[in-house]
């Protein structure tokens, strides 16, 4: 006589297992909750196989979508290269056309004067009522 064997996958194996398992639950807690410490252990058992089945399933089915969620990003960014030539589109100069010079008239700019002290470097300790002081001694023009 031939032995008959089963191709099965592995997440078929899992749902078998699994079947199994709640199988041996449903039979040891037909008239409630065992109170023999023998089954007790053996129900417990069971139940922690059967929630480390489940969380593990949840487990890879979260890094499936993690990776598309990566693949995504890769791709996204891929994508940015090609737009860019392939360089770095942070040291690329957007604001400027090729061939174009921007030109700044420094008399167009504004003068601009300081008060004492307002250039120094270093912790102020003013209060609210010193600056307040020093802006009426010293007003915009």
């Amino acid at each position: 006589m031939t032995a008959v064997t089963f191709e099965m996958s592995d997440d078929d194996v899992l749902d078998y297992v699994q079947g199994q398992r709640k199988r041996v639950a449903d039979m040891l807690t037909k008239d409630g909750i065992p109170e023999d410490r023998d089954n007790l252990e053996v129900l417990l058992t069971t139940l922690d196989g059967m929630g480390r089945t489940a969380l593990g399933k949840k487990k890879v089915k979260s890094e499936e979508n993690g990776n598309k969620n990566t693949l995504a990003a890769i791709e996204a960014m891929q994508l940015l290269g090609k737009q860019f030539g392939n360089t770095n589109p942070f040291l690329k100069d957007v604001n400027q056309a090729p061939g174009i010079e921007q030109v700044v008239e420094l008399d167009r700019l504004p003068q601009i004067t300081t008060v004492e002290g307002e250039k120094d470097i270093g912790i102020s300790a003013n209060t609210y009522e010193d600056f307040i002081r020093e802006r009426a001694e010293h007003p915009e023009p």
